[in-house]
């Protein structure tokens, strides 16, 4: 797998958030951070899309949070995106009211399928329009772990970990679909753990591990671009991070790790 394709008009990228609605997203202005770096960092993209002074369309989005439902947040290219941060003040997302309110539980292997649906849609769409597709990218945010009503944490981390690798294998010629977990509790433990490249031992921080796509060299690179260590091997996965400017690094990486071909573009000043 190449992981080539750069970003661009003529093949847009595509980008999935995933936002954990749970109830304890409310706790701390968990969910308000979240919302302001996804604003920073989709600030940042449309300004990676202009040239010339004028917008161009090199990629689409889709932000769906999720507790025991799937709420659409966001769905369009990145011409939406730029008229909606316009519309909202920078804040792209939760313009449903009371319906995106954190609440319930995490039900993580619901997200990944909806995740899945969402890019078998827009390979549907650019195949029909025979357009060269980059590598799709999956972005999970979440302060917890897998629940589900009426199982055990373990049967929901597995439930989690099957949907995580089926939409994983979700490939295009550039690429299988990147998936990268970051988990922002900033309590496990009292450690925070980027980018592993050895099976934790923790059962949670390992379910991260094995739903989380493995980096190539190139990627590692241009982690490091952006200031993070990575080693060979490393994992799209982050454990127990609670600074909200490194979340908006870590972020912006992730979303536009597949969307500059061979070398990165600039940097974002978060």
């Amino acid at each position: 797998m190449a992981y080539k394709i750069a970003w661009g008009s003529n093949h847009p990228g595509h980008l999935v958030y995933l936002v954990d609605l749970s109830g304890s997203m409310e706790w701390n202005n968990k969910i308000d951070n979240v919302i302001d770096v996804i604003a920073d960092v989709s600030d940042y993209l449309c300004a990676m899309s202009e040239e010339f002074g004028k917008l161009k369309n090199r990629f689409s989005l889709t932000i769906l949070g999720y507790n025991s439902d799937i709420i659409t947040l966001f769905r369009g290219s990145v011409i939406d995106l730029d008229k909606k941060l316009q519309e909202t003040d920078g804040r792209p997302m939760f313009d449903k009211g009371k319906e995106a309110k954190p609440e319930g539980l995490t039900y993580t292997a619901k997200a990944f399928k909806a995740a899945a649906d969402d890019i078998r849609t827009w390979i549907s769409q650019q195949n029909r329009n025979n357009v060269p597709t980059p590598a799709p990218i999956v972005i999970h945010i979440t302060d917890g772990h897998p629940e589900e009503s009426g199982r055990t944490d373990s049967e929901a981390m597995q439930e989690a970990l099957r949907a995580a690798k089926d939409l994983k294998s979700i490939a295009v010629p550039d690429g299988n679909t990147l998936v990268f977990n970051i988990h922002i509790d900033g309590k496990s433990n009292g450690i925070t753990m980027r980018f592993p490249n050895t099976t934790p031992n923790d059962e949670r921080r390992r379910f991260l591990y094995e739903a989380s796509s493995e980096m190539t060299d190139l990627f590692s690179r241009r982690a490091n671009a952006f200031g993070f260590s990575t080693r060979s091997n490393s994992r799209f996965m982050v454990s127990n991070e609670s600074d909200k400017h490194i979340l908006a690094r870590l972020i912006a990486f992730g979303s536009s790790v597949s969307s500059v071909g061979d070398e990165p573009r600039e940097i974002p000043k978060m």
